[in-house]
């Protein structure tokens, strides 16, 4: 079936409706992995010592959190609090973005989807690596009532035509 892309470039979404998805999915995963490539010698061995204990530590305490509340809201209400405080940093690709900047690319991108008909259990694609688009895409897939969909970018094109084909997702962020 038919969907439409949304690709970004670093610094600009761009919404495409493809000929034929795979050919696109096959070439986003091409540059994907050029860029991904490009990048393999920063990765966890470029970080202190104390950076990674400080991470670890982190990621390994449990919090509390409201069970009634969804996770977009849970981040609505974090960017109502702390507007001007980092949101998402991505020091790889040298972007940082508040609450604010956050919570308003992705109320932007939210109602984007919404108008191309996603809601409540319609899923989302997205075909980044785990970086700052991916959590933009993430956040407004959830704030439109959509499903998340990863796509795993090391999925060879014919299993990325499957998937999609399968699924019919009617939006692909890559």
């Amino acid at each position: 079936g038919d969907f439409e892309a949304v690709e970004f470039d670093g610094g600009h979404f761009y919404l495409t409706k493809p000929e034929d998805g795979a050919a696109v999915a096959g070439s986003s995963f091409t540059k994907l992995l050029t860029f991904v490539g490009s990048r393999l010698e920063a990765g966890a061995e470029a970080m202190t010592a104390a950076a990674l204990t400080q991470m670890h530590k982190w990621n390994s305490e449990r919090m509390p959190y409201p069970h009634d509340k969804c996770l977009h809201d849970l981040f609505v209400d974090q960017a109502a609090k702390t507007p001007d405080l980092p949101a998402i940093v991505d020091p790889a690709a040298g972007v940082t973005l508040t609450f604010r900047e956050v919570d308003a690319l992705t109320d932007a991108l939210a109602t984007m989807l919404y108008h191309r008909g996603v809601g409540p259990g319609v899923p989302v694609g997205i075909f980044f690596e785990r970086s700052a688009e991916y959590l933009l895409a993430y956040i407004s897939a959830h704030k439109a009532g959509g499903a998340y969909m990863p796509i795993e970018t090391v999925y060879p094109p014919d299993l990325l035509a499957r998937v999609c084909s399968q699924v019919q997702p009617p939006v692909v962020f890559t």
